[in-house]
Parts: structure tokens; sequence; C-alpha cells
């Protein structure tokens, strides 16, 4: 059972990043708490996607991903495809460095790049365009990495696993 359902993630799991962002798209500020874990499972599937599949198509569907967010969020592009562009360049120039280190350090190490990020994509809409911060909502999105990093990274683990 746990093969076939991984399987099934392996094969879909750019369609997931799509009907995620779908629902981020389809009302925001209706579920704030389904659309921030839905924020951060995005993120946390493009990290996974960064470190685990090395596919030419990444390049594209974080695009993709960065200017959705960017054109529904904001109303202008720039701090999610910036960020994230820059964000999947970086860490895969030196993600043949991280796969070295213990377990334990590389998904604090995922946690602390998940919530640098989406930190990173803040500041740069302050930055461009004056888009203030909400410091509630940017606590709860990294309490929510902290609570739902483990056990997505688990499941996506799994998918690695059985590849």
């Amino acid at each position: 059972m746990n093969m076939y359902f991984s399987n099934f993630l392996k094969k879909y799991i750019y369609l997931i990043l799509i009907i995620l962002t779908l629902i981020i798209i389809s009302g925001f500020n209706k579920y704030l708490y389904f659309n921030i874990f839905s924020y951060i499972f995005i993120h946390i599937i493009l990290i996974y996607l960064t470190f685990y599949r090395d596919s030419q198509i990444n390049y594209i569907i974080i695009f993709l991903v960065g200017f959705t967010l960017d054109q529904i969020l904001i109303g202008e592009y720039g701090p999610h495809l910036i960020g994230l562009m820059i964000f999947y360049t970086v860490i895969k120039s030196f993600k043949r460095f991280f796969f070295n280190s213990k377990l334990i350090y590389f998904i604090i190490l995922q946690m602390i790049v998940a919530a640098l990020l989406i930190i990173g994509e803040q500041y740069l809409a302050l930055l461009l365009y004056n888009k203030q911060i909400n410091l509630i909502i940017l606590l709860n999105m990294n309490i929510f990495i902290l609570l739902f990093y483990y056990p997505i990274f688990l499941i996506l683990n799994r998918l690695n696993k059985y590849n």
C-alpha cells in the first residue's frame, strides 16, 4: 500500500503543487490557516524538488509558481519569482555539500531554508513594493514550518526511498 501511495505522489508531485497554488488563488483571505498551510506546503515541495529531483522542468515549475504567487498575492512581479529562482539556483549549486551531514542536521537545515525563503520573500515585497510585513502571519508561517515540516519531510522522503 505504501509503495502505491508513494508511486502516486511521485508521479503527480507537480500536479499537487499546481493544485496547492490554485487553492491559494481561489481565496487567500477566507480560510487563513488553511491557506498558510498550503503556502508553506508549496515551499516545502519546492525545497524537496530542489534537493531530490534534479530536472530541467524544475526551473519552469518554480518560475510558474513564483509568477503565479506574485501576480495573485501581490499584484506585481518580483518577490516570489526572484526569491524562488535565486533560492533554487543557489541550493542546486551547493546541494552536494548538504547530503554529507546527518539526517537531523539536514532536516533542520531545510527548515531554516524554508523559513529564510519565506522571510526573504516578505522582505523583497517590502523593498520592491513597500508592502508591509504582517508579523502575525509571518510568525504563523514559521510556526507551521516547525509543526509540519518533519511529517511532510517523512512523506516526501518515502518518495525518494522508492525511487
